[in-house]
């Protein structure tokens, strides 16, 4: 006799072959998580751009007939950006350079003032320097040596990250059809028009969202800038430069971009700290 699909023993043997599988796809997804992290970011830039790399494609070529290839329309974009973001290098990394170098230079006597006005409270037993800061903070505890080459590691691995986001970036804007195609073919004949009219209203909301992320990230940026300078705020440029990079991120950048504001604030007037902490609020 046969033992029955359902029986409990069967059961048992499914729901064990199935946490294995599960076990091990979670397993292999927390191993490969870097490259699928940029597959993702590629992705999702692919889809931001896709609705302006279609605008282009549909403008004629000067004195042809022809429309712009997909391929010169996505290098177009990339150009552009690549060259805002070299301007932007030119007038901005110099002073950001200086700024950074000034704020690390200061970052003794600031550690030293804030820790004293802390003592004078009664909120700290003894001044901790700043190699014990460094140490009691996450991550710290490492040697000179290692902490160098982790920076430079880091600083290598984010350049080629984001020469290989470009690449992928242009890969799939480049064979979007074919992919958006195939991802259609997935599903039933009656539902293909419908799941691809979604696809491409979600392709518009994505770009729609990216583009404003970006543009609220720069505003924020710059009017974080200019608010910073005229309050007093030494090192405004890095200040915003963290500010802008936070609002980026969802819910808690824009709280966690706030703290080194603060931070650098109270240094100079424990009231310009306060007053920025309830700007932030």
């Amino acid at each position: 006799m046969t033992a029955r699909t359902d029986s409990p023993r069967a059961l048992i043997r499914y729901a064990l072959v199935g946490l294995a599988v599960t076990v091990a796809l979670v397993w292999a997804l927390y191993l490969t998580r870097d490259a699928l992290l940029l597959v993702y970011v590629s992705a999702l830039v692919a889809i931001g751009l896709s609705p302006l790399v279609a605008s282009l494609e549909r403008r004629r070529l000067p004195g042809s007939a022809k429309p712009l290839p997909r391929w010169a329309a996505i290098l177009a974009i990339y150009v552009c950006f690549l060259g805002a973001l070299v301007v932007v290098g030119v007038l901005v990394v110099p002073p950001l350079i200086d700024q950074a170098r000034g704020l690390w230079a200061a970052f003794p006597d600031m550690l030293h003032r804030g820790q004293q006005w802390l003592i004078d409270r009664g909120l700290l037993n003894r001044e901790l320097t700043v190699r014990e800061a460094v140490e009691k903070a996450p991550g710290g505890g490492t040697d000179t040596v290692g902490t160098i080459i982790a920076a430079l590691t880091g600083v290598v691995g984010g350049i080629f990250g984001f020469i290989t986001i470009l690449i992928l970036a242009f890969y799939f804007l480049l064979e979007s059809s074919g992919i958006v195609t195939s991802f259609v073919r997935m599903f039933p004949r009656d539902d293909r028009a419908r799941v691809e009219a979604a696809s491409r209203e979600v392709s518009n909301k994505v770009s729609a969202w990216l583009g404003g992320q970006l543009l609220l990230g720069g505003i924020i940026g710059a009017t974080a800038a200019i608010g910073l300078f005229f309050i007093g705020v030494p090192y405004f440029y890095v200040l915003a430069l963290i500010a802008g990079v936070g609002e980026l991120i969802p819910i808690v950048g824009p709280i966690l971009s706030a703290v080194p504001a603060i931070a650098v604030a109270f240094t100079v007037s424990p009231t310009m700290a306060l007053e920025i902490g309830r700007a932030h609020v």
